[in-house]
């Protein structure tokens, strides 16, 4: 039966998280670290504050899934997947999730922290299947990969939208990544945007992705290919 708590604090292996509940923490609604096969089902978080007010937070661990989970009216990003290099973090599956409203981050009153729906740091592979975020004061989707070995990442049937920049995607050591997305969509809303698919030392493929935007920054684009990137597009509209 869902369940209703502040917040969730998790250090094991071989966890199962379903229908619950975490709104009003003054800090993550979930936290995971260094863990081995975690799963979310159906899991909700709401109203989560601070410098680190993420929805839900996986940090150095292996093999993360989740399911149907939403994370809504957060201080910094509805979903981290993160490991302080060297080391790494590996594979997330995030399938029909969805995140909305990131406000307020720290980097608007002197701090470092952004707001984004998804942020995968320092990962061999992460894939995004059929999610969705809205309204976050930074970005929707950022994929930043360890650059250390050959990674990749996927996503299908995304969508981004109110949110200065949509898909952020990089390596940030000597190898390129590789990231495919498939009819994946960007849409500004008549607000003010910097970019909808920005590529930095990574090779991406866009199949079948779909840009509307008005408004704009000075030299917004809806495709940008920045230091060693390299895009490959099939029916971009």
């Amino acid at each position: 039966f869902p369940v209703t708590i502040n917040y969730v604090y998790l250090q094991s292996s071989d966890i199962v998280c379903q229908d619950i509940f975490s709104r009003n923490s003054a800090q993550g609604g979930f936290g995971a670290w260094g863990l081995q096969r975690i799963a979310f089902i159906n899991c909700r978080t709401e109203r989560t504050r601070g410098n680190f007010g993420d929805g839900f937070f996986v940090f150095q661990s292996d093999s993360a899934t989740f399911i149907n989970c939403r994370a809504f009216d957060y201080t910094r990003i509805g979903f981290v997947f993160d490991a302080n290099a060297p080391a790494i973090t590996r594979r997330a599956s995030y399938v029909n999730c969805f995140a909305e409203f990131g406000h307020n981050s720290s980097i608007l009153h002197g701090g470092g922290e952004m707001n984004a729906g998804f942020w995968s740091e320092n990962h061999d592979y992460v894939e995004y299947r059929n999610c969705y975020t809205n309204n976050n004061t930074y970005a929707g989707i950022v994929i930043a990969h360890n650059g250390a070995s050959r990674e990749t990442s996927y996503l299908l049937n995304c969508t981004v939208e109110r949110c200065p920049d949509g898909y952020a995607l990089y390596s940030m050591g000597a190898n390129r990544a590789k990231i495919t997305l498939d009819s994946c969509s960007f849409n500004s809303h008549g607000q003010r945007f910097s970019g909808g698919f920005s590529i930095t030392r990574a090779t991406a493929h866009l199949r079948n992705c779909h840009a509307t935007v008005s408004g704009g920054w000075v030299q917004s684009r809806m495709v940008s290919v920045s230091h060693l990137g390299t895009v490959y597009v099939d029916s971009f509209v």
